[in-house]
């Protein structure tokens, strides 16, 4: 049965979104509104005109004749609008009334509705606002009705509100939201600041299934640039994974310890509250966050153990090769969505060199708490507690609850020792230890043997090739035999030790006696790459408990020389016979009896449920003979009977299966086994079809050679065929780049598949967009490949190509600081070490940076400046000047120092000051002054810089002033040229005659002659140009002594509110710009021309404001 959902307010822009977002879900959606949603299963339609109880008994009435007795899971009220003003103000009752009826009377209705209609556990939303939490003088009826909400929510999750038992209430906080209607009226505001209404409507979805404890009645705040909201006495209870790449994870750090957080408490409000960073793109960013937060610590152990013995956590940084960071860290397996169930153990990383001795400074007594907890008194309880109170160290004691690990994680912790081990020999739920990758002695089976009376899964060796020389390099001075004596382990690892190591006969030796004294319950053995195993007679010991046995690039000699033992293997479900193609040197690697070979096990083994063999000739020829001939011939061989074996099977091999697989894997198989008809399992993993790659890539992240193929596979497939499950595959494929990020080849098969999967998903519904978070997913493993292989010019090409066919820039500029270093990075291998990039990776990375630059905010732009972004422009500009080269390069370096220096002084003064840039204008001047597009590109930024008072005495030099007067008087020039060029002129006049110090241009000849050029102008003209404020222009416009630089700043308003009036007509009056033209209007000393000019302007300014929007959609304007 599909759940039901009530939106009050569902025709708005937030609720229509709503309805269309569960809708997908398959809920049944029921919108209450005064207009219809045609989306919507049920529509409850208000007139407008009722009282309050009237309205609330017409909605109570149609809801109780719709449910028929039912109940509803959640009832979500979106209703609501906006509406200013301060006590002075002539519409302030009106309008104070008009917010109090359109916030609080849903909010009321809906209240009313949960007490009858709201399902137990269900879940009630009422509209907030973030505005509302601090004072809003300039819009008091509206702070008023949303601060009766944020009560109103506190109310109703108290105790006796009347609402369900265990009933949930929450109060969205939004600050703006990205609805069309802001659009239209705030066109000139940062858009990238605001929240999508798709994530938003994510947001409600993980509160609807339940996801984040929320039965307090808090408030959650919604913004996409500073949100941090309290909560229940924590200091902060909320960060949006975007605000960690906008703000910045330093920055974001240093503001927290700001609000006196300490820095453990930071990071366990983080962990403690993740169901925010439940998406992969969340978790991701919220280990970064984490990473960064402990750069700002220092390394030493009494720092450390005074950090660990705080009251409020035992997490720290996970080891993170990719970032070079060594820290200490506990995070959960699988990483599920936290909530009030926390994940059954964890995973326990140790740094590879600063706490040595970290376990054994570690005070006695004391316990790690887990994310997962076993809450123990007199004795251990079977069934698992979840606790939902900080992190902490406890005493260990009979009487008082403790608080143990179930999970320990040791990868790459070369430096453990067996003290360091015994130091946790107190933790007896201990069930999982991970060894692999970590230089141990074969003492430590000892102690494995002794303590952890629950160990049931132990994994030993080398995970990858090449990480560490092997696990067991210091197995040495053995004059006493050690093994593993544990009845309790179900799941034996121990792979990755290679056959040429100088210890092979010890570990042979140490593997048969583990196995020997480990069989009672043993069930999984993995000896994947283990080639020093050299015999498999210690297999009897697990012949009848093993049920899945693992021998990944194991010698197909070996396997043939002992088949008799692994057939005698009967519990046996699962069998990976599987090699990579890098084991595969000759034909001597290749099983010589195939056909016969694969028969006799599947004949042996009718519990089989899995079989791998890929990688190897076990395929066998596809025969032209009847499968029943096949059959009868394979029956023979063995000397067998054929008894009712009937599977249909293009292997060979595999006809004598009693009943189909569950799994096959054929991939990269001799005779192209994966396109073979009739393969008998319903999952295979393969190259031939996108279903058996995505399988393959299912199956083998974890294998990097095997991975390396199969994605290769994929991208040729992706290439040259239709996709079906590209937003699946994509998601695969950015897991297994995350993963293998310093593969270059998976890094460029992957980018170049993800291409194809961004094409299709346009080429399938171009009106619509791809998911928020998927988005957000490509960009980021997307730039991390770039960052890693820069130098590679496949990579950056690939990378660059899937990045330009998102929509630009708003996808991308959540993470645009990273984006603008990996380009900017680029460039400069370009430059200093003479990488050859192909041109379309230079002009694709110039067009990326110029986009990004257009959008950026001052911040940003000044970051990009620390970046070294203009040193790098000046260089590509220096060159083109060498070369005399004005080609789509040098025009866009122009453009780009255009947009970064828009606003942002500092970038101004080191363009000017540290890089020669004024001289690098002239001479760009003089060499290319017949190219349309380099020149406005120059005269922009040449605006800009005019706008810095500081450097307008360097731009009075006879020789630019030249330039610029031809310019103003170039009547082939566009007007965008001319009309930069005089606007450099006019704030150059701005600073009065004391400030001009050429001496071969007349000043007063100047100002004339601009004055006369100005008035002529066409004030109808359409330009492309972007104002962010008009503060510059008011400066010059207020210049009553310079008539020059008045009548320029008057054109350009004059101009703006004629042609772009919707878009300059509210900035124009916002600036207070109006008041400012009515003063030069009824100024008697103001030249004719230029009151005519700010007559216009005001003239449209004012019959702009005569149509203002009679209503708002409902939530759509939140300030």
């Amino acid at each position: 049965m599909s759940k039901h959902i009530l939106v009050y307010g569902g025709k708005g822009a937030l609720g229509d979104k709503l309805v269309q977002y569960f809708k997908a879900k398959n809920f049944k959606v029921t919108s209450i509104d005064l207009k219809e949603n045609d989306c919507a299963d049920v529509n409850i339609i208000l007139s407008g005109n009722e009282t309050l109880e009237q309205q609330a008994e017409f909605v109570n009435d149609n809801i109780r004749k719709q449910l028929n007795n039912e109940s509803v899971d959640a009832i979500l009220n979106v209703a609501g609008g906006w509406a200013g003003g301060n006590a002075e103000a002539e519409d302030f009752i009106q309008n104070s009334a008009l917010m109090w009826k359109q916030t609080m009377w849903s909010s009321l209705i809906v209240a009313s509705l949960a007490s009858k209609y709201l399902k137990e556990d269900g879940l009630l939303t009422l509209p907030g606002a973030a505005a509302a939490l601090e004072p809003t003088p300039g819009m008091i009826g509206y702070g008023a009705a949303k601060s009766a909400v944020h009560q109103m929510t506190k109310s109703l999750a108290a105790q006796n509100s009347g609402l369900p038992n265990n009933a949930s209430v929450l109060a969205i906080a939004p600050i703006i939201l990205d609805t069309p209607m802001n659009r239209k009226w705030m066109p000139k505001a940062d858009m990238s600041t605001w929240t999508p209404l798709e994530y938003v409507a994510d947001h409600y979805d993980i509160a609807t299934q339940n996801k984040i404890d929320m039965n307090d009645g808090h408030f959650q705040m919604i913004d996409n640039k500073s949100s941090l909201t309290p909560y229940r006495g924590r200091d902060w209870r909320y960060v949006q994974p975007k605000l960690l790449y906008e703000l910045g994870i330093k920055q974001l750090v240093t503001i927290l310890l700001q609000h006196n957080n300490s820095l453990a408490k930071i990071e366990h409000l983080l962990l403690n509250e993740q169901a925010i960073f439940s998406t992969r793109i969340g978790n991701l960013i919220l280990k970064e966050f984490i990473d960064q937060i402990h750069t700002m610590k220092s390394y030493n152990n009494d720092e450390f153990l005074n950090y660990f013995s705080s009251d409020t956590i035992a997490h720290t940084n996970r080891i993170h090769s990719d970032l070079n960071v060594h820290a200490l860290h506990f995070i959960p397996r699988n990483s599920p969505p936290i909530s009030s169930n926390f994940a059954s153990s964890i995973v326990f990383n140790l740094p590879d060199q600063h706490e040595q001795s970290l376990f054994n400074s570690m005070p006695p007594g004391k316990n790690f708490r887990t994310l997962s907890l076993e809450k123990s008194d007199e004795q251990p309880k079977k069934k698992r507690t979840s606790l939902n109170h900080h992190h902490m160290w406890t005493k260990s004691t009979s009487k008082d609850p403790s608080i143990f690990v179930t999970c320990l994680n040791f990868q790459y912790c070369i430096f453990i020792t067996n003290n360091s081990i015994k130091q946790l020999i107190s933790q007896q739920l201990v069930d999982t230890i991970d060894l692999r990758n970590c230089l141990i002695t074969v003492k430590i089976f000892k102690i494995l043997s002794d303590y952890f009376p629950r160990l049931k899964c132990l994994r030993l060796g080398v995970i990858d090739t090449g990480c560490v020389s092997s696990s067991v390099s210091m197995f040495v001075h053995n004059e006493c035999e050690h093994y593993l004596k544990k009845p309790t382990l179900r799941s034996f690892t121990f792979e990755g030790f290679e056959q040429n190591h100088q210890q092979h006969t010890i570990i042979q030796r140490i593997f048969n006696k583990t196995l020997e004294f480990c069989s009672q319950q043993l069930q999984y053995l993995d000896l994947s790459r283990s080639t020093c195993i050299q015999e498999l007679t210690s297999f009897i010991y697990v012949k009848s408990s093993l049920s899945t046995l693992i021998l990944y690039d194991i010698s197909p000699v070996l396997i043939e020389l002992y088949s008799n033992i692994i057939c005698e293997l009967k519990t046996l479900s699962t069998l990976d016979l599987s090699r990579s193609k890098i084991s595969v040197n000759s034909p001597t690697d290749n099983y010589k009896n195939s056909t016969l070979f694969l028969a006799k096990l599947v004949y042996s083994l009718e519990q089989l449920k899995s079989l791998d063999i890929s990688g190897t000739n076990l395929g066998g020829e596809h025969t032209i003979r009847s499968n029943e001939d096949e059959r009868e011939y394979l029956c023979e061989k063995l000397n067998i009977t054929c008894d009712k074996r009937n599977v249909e099977s293009s292997i060979p091999g595999l006809l004598l299966l009693k009943a189909p697989l569950e799994f096959l894997g054929v991939l990269d198989c001799d005779q192209n086994v994966a396109m073979r008809p009739n393969l008998p399992a319903k999952k295979i993993a393969g190259e031939y079809s996108e279903n058996q790659l995505l399988t393959a890539i299912q199956r083998y992240i974890n294998r990097s050679e095997m991975i390396t193929h199969v994605v290769t596979h994929l991208f040729r497939f992706y290439k040259d065929t239709s996709l079906e499950n590209f937003k699946y595959g994509g998601e695969l494929l950015m897991e297994c780049m995350d993963k293998h990020i310093y593969n270059l080849h998976i890094q460029i098969s992957g980018s170049a598949s993800l291409f194809y999967i961004i094409k299709a998903h346009h080429q399938k519904d171009e009106s619509s967009e791809l998911e928020y978070f998927y988005v957000r997913q490509i960009v980021t493993v997307i730039l991390n490949a770039m960052t890693i292989h820069s130098k590679d010019n496949g990579m950056m090409r690939n990378g660059l190509l899937s990045l330009i066919h998102l929509q630009l820039p708003d996808d991308i500029m959540f993470a645009c600081e990273k984006a603008f270093k990996v380009l900017l990075e680029l460039l400069k291998l370009h430059i200093n070490m003479n990488i050859s990039y192909e041109s379309f990776v230079l002009r694709t990375a110039m067009y990326l940076l110029n986009c990004m630059a257009c959008t950026a905010d001052g911040e940003e732009k000044l970051a990009v400046g620390n970046f070294g972004a203009i040193e790098v422009m000046m260089n590509l500009i220096q060159k083109r000047i060498h070369t005399e080269d004005a080609d789509e390069i040098l025009e866009v370096a122009w453009a780009f120092l255009w947009n970064i220096t828009d606003e942002t002084a500092e970038n101004c003064v080191r363009f000017v000051t540290q890089n020669s840039g004024l001289q690098a204008f002239q001479d760009c001047l003089t060499l290319f002054e017949s190219k349309e597009a380099i020149l406005r590109n120059m005269m922009g930024l040449m605006g800009n810089l005019a706008e810095v008072p500081t450097l307008r005495s360097h731009l009075v030099k006879n020789e630019i002033l030249q330039h610029l007067q031809r310019l103003v008087q170039k009547p082939e020039c566009s007007i965008e040229i001319a009309y930069n060029a005089a606007g450099v002129l006019a704030h150059i006049f701005s600073d009065g005659p004391s400030s001009w110090t050429a001496d071969q241009v007349d000043r007063t000849t100047l100002c004339d002659e601009l004055f006369e050029i100005i008035q002529h102008w066409d004030v109808n003209l359409e330009r492309n140009i972007n104002y962010r404020s008009f503060s510059p222009i008011l400066r010059l416009v207020k210049q009553f002594d310079e008539p020059s630089a008045q009548i320029w700043g008057c054109w350009g308003l004059a101009n703006l509110t004629s042609v772009f009036a919707t878009k300059y007509c509210p900035l124009l009056h916002a600036e207070h710009g109006d008041v400012l033209l009515n003063d030069i209007v009824r100024h008697n000393s103001v030249h004719p021309k230029v009151k005519h000019l700010a007559s216009l302007a005001l003239e449209n300014v004012c019959n702009y404001l005569k149509t203002p929007p009679s209503d708002l959609a409902m939530m759509d304007v939140e300030q």
